[in-house]
C-alpha cells in the first residue's frame, strides 16, 4: 500500500509540470509553423499548427494560424472549421468573427474538372473580412505584406498591399525542428533524455537469511526466547541522464537508491534478564554507467541495457546487549551509528518506452544486477564511552548470526558479513526529452 501511495503522489506532483510542458510544446509548434508559413510552405506549416492544437486544445491562436494556412492553399472548408474552433475558445475575436460570417455567406468559386485545369481556381479572401485594426495581444511591430508573403500572426488571410499587425509570442529564435521520414516516433530522435523511475527491488541477502536461520536454531536449542528475521524485498528509485548517439544506440549515467527491509534479531537469555537486540538497516546507492541498444518504432522503442556501477552502502546499526548476569559475567552496552562499504557491480536490463506526449514517454522495465558488498565497517562511540572501529560480522558466539564486533576481533571463525544485492528491479518510469 505504501508503494502504491508513493506512486500516486508522484503522478499528482508531476501533473502541473505536464500541463506546463504541453503549453510550451504548443507554443514551439506554433513558432515552427510560422517559420514555414513565412517561407510560403503552407502545407508543411499546417502539420505544425495541427500539432500545436493537439498539444494544447485551448490554443486559439494555433487554430487561427491553422485556418490562415488552409486558406492559403484554397481549402476554404477546413479554414472555416479552424476559424470556428478558434472562436469557440476565444469568442471575443470580433475580426475573426466577421471573417467567419463573410465566409459562411459566400460560396467558393467552382473548380473545373477539365483535365486541362490541373490547379483549382484561386479563391479570394472573404468579402468584408478586413484585417484587424488592433492586435488581439501585445504588439511588437507593424509591417506591410505583399501578395505571396506570409502572415506571421493569427489573423485574417492577407490581401495585396495590406498592412497587418505582426504579433510575436516572444523574441527568442526557435530553430526549426528537423522532419524525419523514417516512420519513427519523435522520441526516437531526441538527443537527450532524463528518466525518473520507481521499482520493486528483490535482492539475495544470503548471509542475512543464513544468520536469521542460525540464530533461530540457536534460540530453540538453548531454550531461549526471541526470533530473528531477514527480508529480500525493498524499494528502488532513481534518475538517469541519457545521450542518444543515433536512433539505435545511447549511453546513460544514473544514480539510484535502494531501501530494503531490515535484518532484526531479538534474543532473551534465561540469565536474570540478559538480552541482545540487533537492527541492521541497509541503504544502497548505485552510481551507474549503461549502454543502451534501442529497437525503435512508430510508437516508441524497445531497449536492452548493460553497464557497470559502483554500489555504495550505508548500514544503520543498533546493537543493544547485556551479559551482566551470565557466568562468567560479560559487558552491557549499546552501539548505534552508521557503517559504510562499497564495491563494483554490474547491471543489465530490458524494457519498453511508449511516447505519451511530444516530449514525454512512459517506461516499463526489468533490471538485474550483480553486487556483493563486504568489509562494511564504521567507528562507534558506545554508551560506555569507548570509541572503536566495528564491522558487520557473522558472529559464531550467537550461532553465526549477524552482529557487530570490533574489527580487531574479525578473523578465524568470525568473518565480515556480505551484503548481497544480487537481484532484480521491476518498475516504471517517466522519461522527459
Amino acid at each position: 500500500m505504501r508503494k502504491v501511495l508513493l506512486l500516486a503522489l508522484s503522478i499528482l506532483l508531476l501533473a502541473p509540470a505536464l500541463a506546463q510542458a504541453a503549453n510550451a510544446q504548443a507554443q514551439e509548434y506554433d513558432e515552427l509553423g510560422m517559420s514555414l508559413y513565412r517561407q510560403g510552405l503552407y502545407a508543411k506549416a499546417i502539420t505544425y499548427f495541427q500539432n500545436a492544437v493537439q498539444a494544447d486544445p485551448t490554443d486559439w491562436e494555433g487554430y487561427e494560424n491553422l485556418g490562415n494556412a488552409y486558406f492559403k492553399i484554397n481549402d476554404n472548408a477546413d479554414a472555416l472549421s479552424a476559424y470556428q474552433k478558434s472562436l469557440q475558445i476565444n469568442p471575443n475575436n470580433s475580426t475573426l468573427e466577421n471573417i467567419v460570417q463573410s465566409m459562411q455567406g459566400n460560396t467558393a468559386p467552382a473548380v473545373s474538372n477539365s483535365p486541362a485545369e490541373t490547379q483549382p481556381a484561386v479563391s479570394q479572401p472573404p468579402m468584408g473580412a478586413a484585417p484587424p485594426t488592433a492586435p488581439q495581444s501585445s504588439v511588437d511591430s507593424e509591417q506591410p505584406i505583399d501578395n505571396g508573403q506570409s502572415n506571421p500572426s493569427a489573423m485574417a488571410p492577407p490581401q495585396p498591399g495590406t498592412t497587418v499587425i505582426v504579433r510575436h509570442h516572444h523574441g527568442l529564435y526557435v530553430e526549426q525542428e528537423p522532419v524525419y521520414n523514417d516512420n519513427l516516433a519523435p522520441m526516437d530522435h531526441r538527443k537527450i533524455w532524463v528518466d525518473a523511475d520507481l521499482a520493486y527491488n528483490w535482492s539475495n541477502q544470503q548471509d542475512f537469511f543464513t544468520g536469521a536461520s542460525n540464530e533461530n536454531n540457536f534460540i530453540k536449542q538453548n531454550g531461549y526466547t526471541g526470533t530473528a528475521s531477514a527480508d529480500n524485498s525493498g524499494l528502488e528509485g532513481g534518475v538517469e541522464l541519457g545521450f542518444l548517439l543515433n536512433p539505435y544506440n545511447g549511453i546513460a549515467i544514473g544514480v539510484r537508491g535502494i531501501v530494503s527491509n531490515p535484518y532484526i534479531s531479538n534474543v532473551n537469555y534465561q540469565n536474570g534478564g540478559d538480552f541482545e537486540t540487533v537492527n541492521v538497516q541497509p541503504y544502497v546507492v548505485p552510481l551507474t554507467l549503461d549502454y543502451y541498444f534501442f529497437m525503435p518504432d512508430h510508437d516508441g522503442r524497445f531497449f536492452l541495457t548493460a553497464g557497470i556501477g559502483y554500489y555504495f552502502v550505508d548500514v544503520a546499526v543498533n546493537d543493544n546487549y547485556s551479559y551482566a548476569n551470565a557466568t562468567p559475567a560479560g559487558p552491557t552496552d549499546e552501539l548505534m551509528g552508521d557503517m559504510y562499504g562499497g564495491t563494483v557491480g554490474f547491471q543489465a536490463g530490458v524494457g519498453r518506452e511508449f511516447e505519451i506526449g511530444p516530449r514525454l514517454g512512459l517506461r516499463i522495465f526489468a533490471r538485474g544486477r550483480y553486487a556483493k558488498i563486504s568489509n562494511i565497517n564504521g567507528t562507534f562511540t558506545s554508551f560506555n564511552g569507548v570509541t572503536d572501529n566495528y564491522g558487520l560480522v557473522s558472529a559464531p558466539y550467537l550461532g553465526n548470526s549477524i552482529s557487530v564486533d570490533s574489527t580487531s576481533n574479525i578473523g578465524g571463525n568470525e568473518h565480515y558479513a556480505t551484503l548481497d544485492y544480487t537481484g532484480f528491479d521491476l518498475g516504471i518510469g517517466l522519461t522527459f526529452f
